[in-house]
C-alpha cells in the first residue's frame, strides 16, 4: 500500500508541476457566434470565432452537435467549399486551405496571404482564383498546398467582385460592365473569350443550367443565356422583392438571399412570382443544401447558432419554427464537473452535460430542458443539483446520478430578489445546507436538507454592489464593485453587523479562503493573511495572469481563469507558486482528474495533463539516511546541479536517468562513485543528441532496485 500511495503521489506531483509544453490542447465544443457556413454532402461547416466546426446534418435533431472541430489562430470571415477543400477567408487577410475529405479529421493543407482585399474566390484544377481590390483577377498555384505561389493575373475588369465556375470556364462579374468569360489553362488566365454586357449594375450572379442570373440594386435580377459561350445573349430583367446578394439554384428554381432581409424563392410557374421570407437575427450569408431529396436554406444566427428551413414547399415554411437549429449556448455562464461529467450552462434555455473521458471526442451524455428557462448556474451536493433560473427568480432542484438526463424534483423555490449563480455550504444551519445566490446587489440564502427546504432565510441587499463573497463561520467577507472589502458578522437573526472595511487596489472578481489565507482574483492573484480576521494583510501578489476572472481550489492547487489564459498555482505552502500557464482567454475553469476545461462566453476548450510514464512503483525517498537525489537551482535555466547522497554501498559507476513528463528517457548521465562521499553531476538541459529540451517538468532517477531515488525539477526558459 505504501508503494502504491507513493506511486500515486509521484503521478500527482508530475501533473502538478507540468509546464505549458505538457498542457495538451484537445479541442473545443459548445461553440457560439457562428459567422459563416458552407456545406459538402451531409456535412455543414461552420466558421466560429476561433476555428471551424463540422455538423453532421444526417443525424437527428438531438444528435446534431459538432461532429469535429479544428482550431484556428485566425478569426474566420467567410467559407468556400471546393470539392474536398474548404477555403477559409480570415479577417486578417490570411487564406487557409483545409482538407475535409474526412469531416471527422479536418487537417490544414496550407496558408497564404494575398496582400489584397478579397472579394470572392473560385477554384479550377490546381489553381485558386481571387477577385481582389484594385480591379483585378489573380491566380495562385495550389498544387503544393505547403508552397502556394502566385501564378498569373488579369486586370481587364473595372471592378471585379464575384467569380463562378462551370465546366472549365471562369465567369467574372465586373461591377460596371457585366460578365467576363475566361477559358484559362496551365499557361495562364489569358484574355476573356467573350462578355455579357448588362444594362444595369449587378452585385451578384450565378451560372445555372447554361443561364446567368445576376442580382441587381436595389432589387430584381437580370438573365442571360450562355448556351453558346462565345456569343452570350442578354434576355432581360425580372422583378423580385430583395437585393440578391446571394443567388443559388435548386431543383425547383432559384433562391435569392442576403444577410439583412432573409431569402426569396423564385420557383416554377405554378408558384407565386416571388415569395419573401424575412428572418430576424441572421448574421451572414446562407448556404443551400439538399438531403433526402429536400432542399434547405441554412443561415448563421445570432442566438440560435444556425437555423435551417425546408424550402421544398414554400407554402409550408414557418419562420418561427426552423426545421433544424444548432442550439448555441451563449453566453455560457458556468462550467462545472459533477460525477466526472462536465455540466455546461448557457443562458438561452440551454444546459447540457458532456462525457469527456475521451477528450478528443466529447460526447453529450445528458441535458436539461424546461425548466429552467434561463439558467445562470448550478451547485451540487451528492446527486442533487440546485439550478438558478433568471427568468423566474427560482431555483430548481434536480437529480444527476452520473448518466443520462438529470430529472427535476419538487419543490421548486422562488427567490425574493434576483437569482445569480448558486453556491452551497454544507451543514451551515446545523444539519441543513446553505444554498445562496449572489448577484450584483443581492444575496439570497435558502436552507435545505434531505427532507426540508426553507427559501429566503438570508436576504441581504448591497447598495454599493458586490462582486465576490466568502463565508467564514459567523464572519462574512464581501468585496464591493468599488474595490472595498467589507467584513461583517452574522448575528443570530441572520443580519449583517459591519465590523470593518478595507480599501483594495482595484476590482476583485472572485475569492476563496483556505486556512488563514484569503485569495482574490483581481489584477493578478492577491493573497491576504487573516491571522487577525478583521485586519487582512496583503502578503503576496501573483501578477502573471493580469485580469483574473475566476479562481477555484482543488486540493493544493489554485486554478485561475484570466484574460491571458489558464494559470495553475501550488498553494500547499500558502504563497501561490506558479506551476504552468497556457491557452487563450478564459473566464471560467473546471477541473476533474487530469482534465481541465476553460470557457469564455463562446466555447469550452479541453486540455489534459498527462500522467508521467516514469515507473509509478518507484518510491520517492524522504528517508535522509537512504539514497537521496536533489538539485539546484529549481526552477533552472539552462543547467541544474544534481546532488546524490547515501549511495555509498555502490562502487564504480552510477547513472542518473533524465525523463520528461511523458516518461521518455532523454539522457543518461554517468556518475563516478568512490566511497560514501556526496556526489554531484550537472545536466545542461540537452538530450542524448545534444538538442536543447523545452520548458517543462523533468524527473531524475538515480540507482536501481532498492537503492534508488527520484527527484523532480522544472526548466523555465
Amino acid at each position: 500500500m505504501k508503494r502504491l500511495l507513493l506511486g500515486i503521489l509521484l503521478s500527482l506531483v508530475a501533473v502538478a508541476g507540468a509546464a505549458a509544453d505538457d498542457f495538451i490542447y484537445q479541442g473545443s465544443f459548445l461553440w457560439n457566434n457562428i459567422r459563416a457556413v458552407a456545406h459538402s454532402g451531409n456535412f455543414l461547416f461552420c466558421a466560429f470565432h476561433d476555428g471551424i466546426g463540422t455538423v453532421d446534418l444526417s443525424q437527428d435533431f438531438n444528435k446534431k452537435k459538432l461532429y469535429s472541430t479544428l482550431e484556428s489562430f485566425e478569426i474566420p470571415r467567410r467559407l468556400h467549399m471546393f470539392g474536398d477543400i474548404l477555403v477559409v477567408e480570415n479577417e486578417s487577410g490570411v487564406i487557409d486551405l483545409i482538407n475535409v475529405s474526412n469531416p471527422a479529421e479536418m487537417t490544414f493543407l496550407g496558408s497564404f496571404s494575398p496582400g489584397y482585399e478579397i472579394y470572392d474566390l473560385e477554384m479550377l484544377g490546381d489553381y485558386l482564383y481571387a477577385a481582389i481590390e484594385y480591379d483585378g483577377l489573380v491566380r495562385y498555384d495550389i498544387s503544393d498546398p505547403g508552397d502556394i505561389r502566385f501564378d498569373d493575373s488579369n486586370m481587364v475588369g473595372i471592378r471585379v467582385i464575384q467569380l463562378d465556375v462551370e465546366d472549365s470556364r471562369l465567369f467574372v462579374l465586373d461591377d460596371y460592365n457585366g460578365i467576363l468569360i475566361y477559358e484559362p489553362d496551365t499557361a495562364g488566365i489569358g484574355d476573356p473569350v467573350s462578355e455579357l454586357l448588362l444594362p444595369q449594375q449587378a452585385i451578384s450572379f450565378i451560372v445555372f443550367n447554361d443561364t446567368i442570373y445576376a442580382g441587381l440594386k436595389p432589387s430584381g435580377y437580370m438573365v442571360g443565356a450562355v448556351t453558346d459561350i462565345y456569343n452570350p445573349l442578354y434576355l432581360g430583367a425580372r422583378a423580385s422583392f430583395i437585393r440578391g446578394d446571394y443567388i443559388t439554384g435548386t431543383s425547383r428554381g432559384l433562391v435569392f438571399a442576403n444577410s439583412i432581409s432573409g431569402f426569396e424563392l423564385l420557383y416554377d410557374s405554378d408558384s407565386l412570382p416571388g415569395q419573401l421570407f424575412p428572418i430576424e437575427g441572421i448574421q451572414g450569408y446562407p448556404e443551400v443544401y439538399s438531403f433526402d431529396g429536400r432542399d434547405y436554406v441554412v443561415y448563421p444566427h445570432d442566438q440560435r447558432g444556425f437555423v435551417a428551413f425546408d424550402i421544398g414547399d414554400p407554402d409550408y415554411i414557418d419562420l418561427d419554427y426552423p426545421h433544424l437549429i444548432y442550439a448555441s449556448p451563449g453566453p455560457i455562464t458556468q462550467v462545472k464537473f459533477i460525477h466526472s461529467r462536465l455540466h455546461a450552462i448557457g443562458i438561452y434555455n440551454w444546459y447540457e452535460i458532456y462525457d469527456l473521458s475521451d477528450p478528443d471526442l466529447p460526447v453529450r451524455s445528458g441535458k436539461i430542458i424546461n425548466p429552467p428557462y434561463r439558467p445562470i448556474g448550478m451547485c451540487a451536493k451528492g446527486d442533487t443539483l440546485f439550478i438558478g433560473d433568471l427568468a423566474t427568480n427560482t431555483f430548481f432542484p434536480a437529480v444527476d446520478n452520473g448518466f443520462g438526463d438529470p430529472y427535476a424534483i419538487m419543490p421548486f423555490f422562488s427567490v425574493v430578489d434576483s437569482v445569480g449563480r448558486p453556491e452551497i455550504i454544507p451543514d451551515y444551519f446545523g444539519d441543513m445546507d446553505l444554498i445562496y445566490f449572489l448577484d450584483e446587489h443581492h444575496l439570497n440564502g435558502s436552507a435545505r436538507n434531505a427532507s426540508i427546504a426553507v427559501a429566503n432565510v438570508l436576504r441581504w441587499s448591497f447598495p454599493t454592489g458586490v462582486t465576490a463573497v466568502v463565508f467564514d463561520s459567523t464572519l462574512f467577507y464581501r468585496v464591493s464593485s468599488k474595490g472595498i472589502l467589507f467584513i461583517s458578522e452574522i448575528d443570530d437573526d441572520f443580519n449583517l453587523v459591519n465590523l470593518a472595511q478595507i480599501s483594495l487596489s482595484g476590482r476583485v472578481n472572485d475569492m476563496f479562503k483556505k486556512d488563514n489565507l484569503l485569495y482574490m482574483a483581481a489584477d493578478g492573484i492577491k493573497t491576504y493573511d487573516l491571522t487577525d480576521p478583521l485586519s487582512p494583510v496583503l502578503i503576496h501578489t501573483a501578477s502573471e495572469p493580469g485580469t483574473t476572472y475566476e479562481i477555484n481550489q482543488f486540493d493544493s492547487w489554485l486554478i485561475a481563469a484570466a484574460r491571458s489564459g489558464i494559470y495553475i498555482y501550488d498553494i500547499s505552502g500558502g504563497i501561490p507558486e506558479l506551476l504552468f500557464s497556457g491557452g487563450d482567454r478564459a473566464e471560467m475553469v473546471a477541473y476533474d482528474d487530469h482534465t481541465i476545461v476553460a470557457s469564455d462566453s463562446f466555447s469550452v476548450k479541453i486540455y489534459t495533463l498527462p500522467a508521467t510514464g516514469v515507473d509509478e512503483n518507484l518510491p520517492i525517498s524522504y528517508d535522509l539516511s537512504g539514497p537521496r537525489i536533489y538539485g539546484y537551482p529549481n526552477p533552472f535555466n539552462p543547467e541544474i546541479k544534481l546532488v546524490l547522497e547515501n549511495f555509498g554501498s555502490r562502487t564504480g559507476h552510477l547513472t542518473v536517468d533524465v525523463y520528461d513528463i511523458l516518461g521518455r528517457r532523454l539522457r543518461r548521465l554517468p556518475v563516478v562513485v568512490d566511497g560514501p562521499a556526496r556526489l554531484d553531476v550537472r545536466w545542461d538541459g540537452r538530450d542524448e543528441e545534444g538538442r536543447p529540451v523545452s520548458s517543462g517538468v523533468y524527473f531524475f532517477r538515480a540507482g536501481e532496485d532498492s537503492e534508488q531515488a527520484v527527484f523532480k525539477a522544472v526548466l523555465l526558459k
